[in-house]
């Protein structure tokens, strides 16, 4: 079953996006658009579960190789952007170290 989001009066994708901690990328590339009014019914990404947080000075490589999956599997689900603290997720059927 998908999970869907009914956006409320007043939010904004980038709102939800934040309020759910998911990538804004994500729920853009998920849904085809980067406005949402409300009543609008946002499809959410069922790999949304506990994401890693990117350590300072790390990089996709890095990254790759703590979750064990390519950097191009991490960036296709979260974009090419990469900052410190920000949460990434990982691809389906991948979990994340118990160590983060």
């Amino acid at each position: 079953m998908e999970k869907v989001y009914r956006v409320r009066p007043g939010e904004s994708l980038p709102g939800i996006a934040g309020k759910l901690d998911l990538p804004f990328y994500l729920l853009c590339r998920l849904n085809g658009t980067e406005e949402a009014e409300e009543g609008d019914l946002l499809l959410l990404p069922e790999e949304c579960g506990r994401p890693l947080t990117v350590r300072p000075f790390e990089t996709w490589a890095e990254l790759a190789a703590r979750a064990r999956c390519t950097v191009e599997g991490l960036q296709e689900i979260n974009g090419s952007f990469l900052f410190p603290f920000m949460k990434i997720y990982l691809p389906r059927g991948k979990k994340r170290e118990k160590n983060d």
